[in-house]
């Protein structure tokens, strides 16, 4: 009976070690972007043409590589993502601009305001008599096949740095699988904050003085995507 015992004791401690390895591995769910997204300063359509090869089938990921090379290209080397209803948002690094949107150098990735860029007379005198202190902007791509509205609502700089800083630094790897449709696109949002007052936090703009596309060529990435 004994050696009966130890040989179910065995096929037990077998079946056992067998069932745990087949588990199945519960994958951890990426953050959620709000949804809809709040109100944008701007905003731009991508077209298709410039994020799917003519005659091909792509996936998410290969969207998201598509997009995320582009951004790399110019300069925008720090970018975090989301999960969105039948798709997913890719956050940019806060980003200090001047008035017509490029990238203010230096100080490019400062979250501080440095009021004078170059020694000049010229400068000078339009950082003591310009009510603006300074500008940012994130750019968020959302890539769905659903329609939305945006979110009348209002946004600081700080919660933008925590949308940057809460996502995942690449995309969850079932969503990362899905096929790009024909019904889906992307739109970038671009939401720009201005400093009016030393010490105070920038609120997001309503509206930007500059368009979408505009905010996307000067910051280098309608180029690299292949917009003309």
């Amino acid at each position: 009976m004994s050696q009966i015992f130890r040989a179910f004791f065995v096929l037990f401690l077998l079946l056992l070690s067998f069932s745990c390895r087949m588990k199945p591995v519960v994958e951890e769910q990426m953050p959620k972007f709000p949804w809809p997204p709040p109100k944008a300063s701007a905003f731009h359509k991508i077209p298709n043409s410039l994020l799917v090869m003519q005659n091909t089938t792509s996936t998410f990921g290969d969207i998201a590589n598509r997009i995320e090379t582009a951004l790399d290209g110019a300069g925008y080397t720090q970018i975090s993502y989301y999960a969105v209803p039948d798709g997913f948002a890719m956050v940019t690094q806060l980003e200090q601009i001047d008035e017509d949107g490029n990238p203010k150098e230096p100080g490019r990735w400062s979250e501080k305001y440095e009021p004078i860029s170059k020694f000049s007379l010229k400068n000078i005198l339009k950082n003591l008599f310009t009510a603006r202190k300074g500008l940012w902007r994130v750019t968020v791509f959302v890539v769905t096949s659903h329609d939305f509205k945006q979110q009348d609502v209002g946004i600081t700089s700080d919660e933008a740095k925590k949308w940057f800083r809460a996502g995942w630094l690449r995309l969850q790897p079932s969503i990362a699988r899905i096929s790009y449709s024909d019904f889906h696109y992307c739109t970038a949002l671009i939401y720009e904050f201005e400093q009016t007052k030393p010490n105070q936090e920038a609120e997001c703009k309503s509206t930007s003085e500059i368009t979408g596309k505009l905010h996307l060529e000067r910051g280098g990435i309608w180029r690299r995507l292949g917009g003309i």
